[in-house]
């Protein structure tokens, strides 16, 4: 039997707006010995796919480093998405019996200053594109 795609689209429709209703929120994140504040969104997907889309992604944006599993951080980052200026960028990722968990945290490059409101929207943004991104891509792949 063969299924037309307005079925398959109320079908999977609901699935695509999970990304919606999972959003991105302020937290605070442990990276090493550091406390950060920061944005955290619960993924309910495939912990192993969104990991390895986060590296991909956090690479496109320039060179990065793992000090520690499920960390990852851009120093000295050029993110015009994010500032005009120099950032350092820290993440963690946390597998949950639910979801998984991506943190990132941005400060000016060098310091451990907080970025001015706008730029840390821009933060906020730039993790919730991702998180809708991961959603659509699985939503392919179901397809």
């Amino acid at each position: 039997m063969r299924l037309s795609p307005f079925l398959l689209l109320l079908f999977f429709l609901p699935l695509a707006t999970r990304a919606q209703e999972t959003g991105v929120r302020e937290a605070n994140g442990q990276i090493g010995d550091k406390s950060l504040k920061g944005f955290i969104v619960c993924l309910e997907l495939d912990a192993r796919s969104v990991e390895s889309a986060w590296q991909r992604y956090l690479r496109s944006l320039g060179k990065t480093e793992s000090p520690e599993r499920n960390t990852i951080q851009a120093l000295n980052l050029m993110a015009p998405q994010i500032a005009s200026d120099a950032v350092d960028l820290y993440s963690r990722l946390t597998v949950t019996s639910r979801c998984i968990q991506v943190f990132l945290t941005a400060f000016r490059a060098g310091t451990e200053l907080e970025l001015p409101a706008s730029q840390k929207e821009n933060v906020r943004k730039m993790l919730e594109e991702f998180a809708r991104e991961q959603y659509r891509q699985d939503l392919k792949k179901q397809m």
